[in-house]
């Protein structure tokens, strides 16, 4: 059998942290399930990555936009890679 578990909300200091989907595994010899992170997750997720994007170009104004489509955009490539690699 597997448990899904999902990482801490915040930091040791209490910044926030994407909730990514955690399989572990119970009993010896079984695979873990990897399940799609949850809406509120893939959020945190994108956020946290557009931040990063925003960061790199120094925070300039006018690209927030295409910071979080970018951001959204590989996200969501990620996901699809861990759902057919099953890791």
């Amino acid at each position: 059998m597997t448990k899904l578990e999902s990482a801490p909300a915040s930091t040791h200091d209490g910044q926030p942290r994407a909730q990514h989907a955690v399989a572990t595994k119970k009993a010896k010899g079984t695979r873990p399930v990897w399940q799609r992170p949850d809406d509120q997750q893939r959020h945190a997720m994108i956020e946290q990555l557009a931040y990063s994007l925003a960061e790199r170009r120094g925070f300039v104004a006018g690209g927030e936009i295409d910071d979080w489509l970018a951001a959204e955009a590989e996200v969501e490539q990620w996901l699809q890679g861990e759902a057919y690699s099953g890791d």
